[in-house]
């Protein structure tokens, strides 16, 4: 039994509406005369949340970030109730490029949530690159393997990763000690 049909069968779907389907030969003729007929607008309200993600990519600064998945994430519900209102054939397009990502049969994997699990991640990576400067600033010389302990609320791999970018963007830098890291600010 597959993993579609377990969680068919179980009904633990996370997004009910998004659920795979075959579309029929008229669903399919529908969702193609709704994206000619309304090409224009259509690309520019996908335009309007496809940019600001794609540039999310493109910046540094975690803020900037963070206001650009939430232009994203609004104009994704702009693009959704303009879909929607132009009867089945918007809103089976809708559903199909962006509620389930087209071709996908995961019914968990879409848009929305590429912009809201961006957004988290971002705020998870702000709070621990701000931790981890707190704790180097007040323990300098703290070893890299207590600072793991110290933040329990963050996975290990998180945490590695931010710290490699503080060291990669000159703030924070190591001293090789044993088996571990010496952790230093960079004055």
């Amino acid at each position: 039994m597959g993993l579609f049909n377990f969680f068919k069968k179980n009904k633990q779907h996370t997004k009910p509406t998004a659920e795979y389907q075959d579309y029929s030969f008229s669903d399919e003729e529908l969702m193609l005369q709704f994206s000619q007929k309304y090409e224009t607008e259509l690309n520019q309200v996908i335009d309007n949340f496809e940019v600001p993600y794609l540039k999310m990519n493109d910046v540094d600064d975690y803020d900037e970030k963070l206001a650009l998945l939430n232009i994203a994430r609004k104009e994704y519900f702009k693009a959704k109730e303009f879909c929607y209102s132009k009867g089945r054939g918007g809103k089976l397009y809708f559903r199909d490029m962006y509620e389930r990502l087209h071709n996908s049969k995961n019914t968990c994997f879409s848009y929305e949530d590429m912009i809201n699990n961006s957004i988290k991640g971002i705020i998870e990576t702000k709070k621990i690159r701000e931790q981890l400067l707190n704790l180097i600033k007040e323990n300098d010389g703290i070893l890299q393997r207590d600072i793991y302990s110290l933040l329990p609320s963050f996975e290990k791999d998180n945490i590695l990763r931010c710290l490699r970018a503080l060291v990669v963007e000159n703030i924070v830098y190591k001293v090789k000690v044993s088996n571990t890291n010496e952790l230093h600010l960079v004055k």
